[in-house]
């Protein structure tokens, strides 16, 4: 009647391109709202870092959460899983400065000063027929011949979930143009 709800939030990150180890954490949730934004945060020690092609691997981990409310036995509740990578993409300033014929930055992808190397990339199928082994053969393509970036063009459609998965998998950037 008053709304709210008390349950257990668990969570549980494993690698899930490269062998290593699993990791997981317990909470317990009290709302007195019907709506509850929870915060926290969790350290994964010797963390495993997502790198662009020709980097290093582009390792990826899943992390699955399960809610329960209490007095519904731990078989009953909600659950979310995703990938996700662990990296950091900044832009600095050239090495030496500003240059009147050059784009005066440069990228540093997990503290490494780095030359990307991309291309654009646009709505791939007129017709709109996105499989994902179609994607990924597109996909493949790029990461063989070295594409560390795509711009995804911004006047086009948007992108799908499955593209940006497999771009995270295969160790493509992707700069999605507004």
């Amino acid at each position: 009647p008053d709304g709210g709800f008390k349950g257990m939030l668990k969570g549980e990150i494993k690698p899930y391109n490269f062998d290593g180890k699993t990791y997981a954490f317990v909470f317990p949730i009290k709302s007195n709202k019907d709506i509850y934004n929870f915060e926290t945060e969790f350290t994964i020690p010797d963390e495993h870092l997502w790198w662009p092609v020709d980097l290093g691997e582009p390792n990826l981990y899943q992390m699955k959460l399960f809610f329960t409310p209490e007095g519904f036995g731990e078989h009953n509740g909600s659950f979310k899983a995703f990938k996700f990578g662990i990296r950091t993409i900044e832009v600095g300033p050239l090495p030496d400065g500003p240059r009147p014929d050059l784009y005066n930055w440069t990228f540093i992808i997990n503290g490494r000063k780095t030359f990307i190397k991309g291309t654009g990339w646009c709505t791939s199928d007129a017709m709109l027929d996105f499989p994902k082994d179609k994607l990924e053969r597109f996909l493949l393509m790029a990461r063989d011949q070295h594409c560390q970036m795509l711009r995804a063009w911004g006047c086009g459609m948007p992108e799908t979930d499955d593209f940006y998965d497999c771009c995270d998998a295969l160790g493509i950037l992707v700069l999605q143009e507004w």
